[in-house]
């Protein structure tokens, strides 16, 4: 039974995250700028309610989570104390590859896979 829980909330967080993504890069949203107003010590750690606040703020209320995909956020990205690394989750969900100056021989995904999204595509009839 616990496989099967553990099976439910990695596809609950796999779908979580690519819906971020998708919303993410297609409206050029600053994911990590919705979090960081509620970081006044800048220590990458917020509540959960604040979390899921400003994720929701930042989805523009399109994003819609059932207890089992907040679960299965908290679960990957919270701490014991109830705070969730809300920095880990903007990286994961914007493709942001940091420190890249301490480990250079790392291999480095391609820059242009998810920023250069054709916003307005025409179909060819309309060409």
């Amino acid at each position: 039974e616990g496989e099967i829980m553990s099976v439910m909330f990695a596809e609950a967080l796999a779908r979580v995250e690519s819906k971020v993504y998708k919303y993410v890069a297609e409206n050029r949203v600053r994911l990590e700028s919705f979090f960081v107003i509620y970081d006044r010590l800048r220590h990458r750690h917020i509540s959960r309610p604040q979390f899921f606040r400003g994720l929701n703020v930042a989805m523009n209320n399109t994003l819609l989570l059932s207890p089992d995909d907040e679960q299965a956020l908290v679960d990957k990205y919270g701490r014991n104390d109830g705070m969730v690394n809300y920095r880990a989750f903007s990286d994961a969900c914007t493709a942001i590859q940091r420190d890249l100056e301490k480990t250079p021989w790392q291999d480095v995904r391609n820059a242009h896979e998810s920023t250069n999204m054709r916003r307005n595509k025409l179909s060819p009839g309309e060409e």
